[in-house]
């Protein structure tokens, strides 16, 4: 898992990019939270990457929606890369999808 490396788009914006892993699950989420922390404090746009992501629990998702609150009170920018159809259709189910900033079609 990566722990926030940067890339640059187009637009030569720099952005972090957070590999999720394969599971985001109660497991992973002490070392996924310290990512997440340590890229906040980049002050950038992040792209949480979830193109690996095999199994995500409530853990997880957890740990996913207390960065999003905290980025969005941050103005830092949230997007999503790779399968997000996993984390989407976990997190409509408990009605997080708008709080994490996933597509509206995603996991549906």
């Amino acid at each position: 898992m990566a722990v926030g490396k940067r890339r640059k788009n187009k637009m030569a914006e720099k952005r972090a990019v957070v590999d999720l892993g394969e599971a985001l699950d109660i497991s992973a989420v002490g070392a996924l939270r310290e990512r997440l922390s340590n890229v906040m404090t980049l002050n950038e746009p992040v792209t949480l990457d979830a193109t690996a992501l095999q199994q995500v629990d409530t853990a997880g998702l957890q740990v996913l929606c207390a960065f999003a609150r905290s980025a969005l009170e941050l103005g830092v920018s949230v997007s999503w890369t790779g399968q997000t159809e996993l984390i989407g259709e976990r997190a409509r189910l408990l009605g997080l999808g708008a709080l994490l900033g996933l597509p509206a079609d995603c996991g549906a």
